[in-house]
């Protein structure tokens, strides 16, 4: 049975990929002379556009993981190293992080839809292949960064096959585990743990606590690491009995395509998932009231949408005040880690740009702009003018800032406690430290925005189809490592760069939109 429905699952994969792929090449300047309606319909022709499809996914799949996992096992493995920890001091939680944000049992795809609720197939079985077979996959892309990681750290004299073997072998149960868990808390009280504020607690713990342990030096070894996977394993054995009586996986889909009212509705059940969170308020302040054109429009966008924009970053500041309030005591414990963020705060502020890269939440408030406005608003000719255009940017961009902003002064003031404290009262580094952030978060916040108008990456289902957008987002974070790794430089000169840089850019890209948005923000 289960082979069965492993069968069907191909055939429909294979028939969307193949259909996909038919129109991207009717789409391609050269190659859609090569294609018309009735391509569709020939099974030979579906059959090899979807192994070119798979082909190219594939190998993009491979690059961005490959460059993604193994700049992280290479981060986590040298500072391990440096600060003369065991690499499963960090690993650990890092394979742990990934079993969490790999997961996909959660998401409602067109693929889901049309296997389990259109073919009918049994809920359970298409779970639980689904789960082993997002498994294979993943282990497959982690197997060459980790591997790699492990190779430039055996140069050193250190093991590389045990390590490999166990980590691999700790990745495999941790996601079984993972996902075990996550259908467990849904089955007992129907909520959904990705979608939950105790997500986000679980992972500042993941990143927290190895973080603690590096920096005070409390090493997890091999032996704790393998008592660890085993306990993974019983546990998932343990479950099997579990997972043979439940009925958890039929609540779950039948909860998660309920937005899906007929054939005809195809549109992606993410988007009706990203519909639901927003909590209309129609209510309006005196302030909005006193707002006219542009200036209302977007204040009441802001009003209206505040849910969405602003509850993930007063999650973010106050997980920024927790972790920096625990290196604030630490370091009035410990001598050795007060000397270590010293030296930080006062010449490797610079790493600061990488970590505010991942707190800002530019990409998500683009996305909220282009579904709950833009979408609609795009089909109106005037909307594209170009000084409305800059009009509208230059107002988004302030109001991307205020959202922003939260987290930004918890980092600056908690890191400029931390300076009083590790370094005393040095009013230039204290100003460098408050320069540096603020204007790292008016960066990425121009950054974010100004490629959203310049690009447009999104469709009405909400999928990033710009291959332009993903490439400059993910050569973002590259050249940014690769700039903030080798950087050695006093605290108040990074800032005064920061401030030159990010007026400039700000100016190139109010004169970038104005020229070219009118072209390349449109509907896809």
């Amino acid at each position: 049975m289960m082979f069965k429905n492993l069968l069907i699952t191909a055939k429909i994969n294979i028939t969307s990929l193949g259909n996909k792929t038919i129109y991207n090449f009717r789409k391609t300047p050269i190659l859609k002379y090569l294609f018309n309606d009735n391509s569709y319909t020939n099974p030979l022709l579906v059959l090899i556009c979807a192994f070119l499809g798979g082909l190219g996914k594939g190998i993009k799949n491979i690059f961005i993981s490959f460059i993604g996992y193994f700049i992280f096992f290479l981060i986590i493995t040298i500072l391990c190293t440096e600060m003369k920890v065991s690499i499963y001091t960090g690993y650990t939680f890092l394979l742990l992080i990934m079993a969490l944000t790999t997961s996909n049992i959660f998401k409602a795809t067109d693929s889901k839809f049309n296997t389990v609720i259109m073919m009918r197939l049994n809920p359970k079985q298409y779970a639980i292949q689904e789960i082993f077979l997002t498994l294979i996959k993943n282990t497959i892309l982690l197997f060459l960064p980790l591997a790699s990681s492990l190779f430039v750290n055996s140069l050193e004299g250190e093991p590389f096959l045990i390590p490999l073997q166990s980590t691999l072998t700790f990745y495999i149960f941790a996601y079984l585990f993972v996902n075990l868990i996550m259908v467990l808390i849904y089955d007992k009280t129907k909520k959904i743990l990705p979608e939950s504020k105790l997500y986000v607690l679980v992972m500042f713990s993941l990143i927290l606590i190895p973080a603690l342990l590096i920096f005070t030096k409390v090493s997890i070894e091999l032996w704790f690491f393998q008592i660890l996977t085993v306990l993974l394993i019983a546990y998932v054995l343990m479950m099997i009995p579990w997972l043979i009586k439940t009925t958890a996986f039929n609540k779950l889909y039948k909860e998660r395509f309920s937005s899906y009212n007929s054939v005809i509705d195809t549109e992606n059940a993410y988007v009706k998932q990203f519909d639901n969170t927003v909590k209309m308020t129609l209510e309006t302040d005196a302030n909005i009231e006193k707002k006219k054109g542009y200036d209302y429009f977007n204040e009441l966008f802001i009003a209206r949408h505040k849910s969405i924009l602003c509850d993930n970053a007063t999650i973010l500041m106050v997980g920024t005040v927790i972790v920096i309030g625990i290196l604030i005591v630490l370091s009035l414990i410990f001598e050795d880690l007060k000397i270590v963020l010293a030296a930080f705060l006062t010449t490797r502020i610079p790493y600061i740009v990488e970590l505010m890269l991942f707190t800002n939440r530019g990409t998500q408030i683009t996305q909220a702009m282009y579904f709950h406005c833009d979408n609609a608003m795009l089909q109106y000719n005037f909307y594209r003018n170009p000084k409305i255009i800059l009009d509208i940017f230059t107002k988004r961009l302030i109001s991307i800032i205020k959202i922003n902003l939260k987290p930004t002064l918890a980092m600056i003031i908690g890191l400029d406690i931390l300076s009083f404290i590790c370094n005393g009262f040095n009013i230039l580094n204290i100003l460098g430290i408050t320069l540096s952030v603020f204007m790292i978060n008016i960066f990425f916040s121009i950054h974010y925005l100004g490629l959203y108008y310049l690009l447009q990456p999104y469709t009405n289902n909400m999928k990033e189809k710009n291959h332009v957008y993903n490439f400059i987002t993910a050569g973002t974070f590259i050249v940014l490592y690769y700039f903030v790794a080798e950087l050695v430089i006093d605290t108040f000169i990074f800032s005064v760069i920061t401030v030159v840089f990010t007026v400039i850019y700000f100016i190139a890209m109010c004169l970038l939109v104005r020229k070219y948005s009118y072209k390349t923000f449109k509907l896809k």
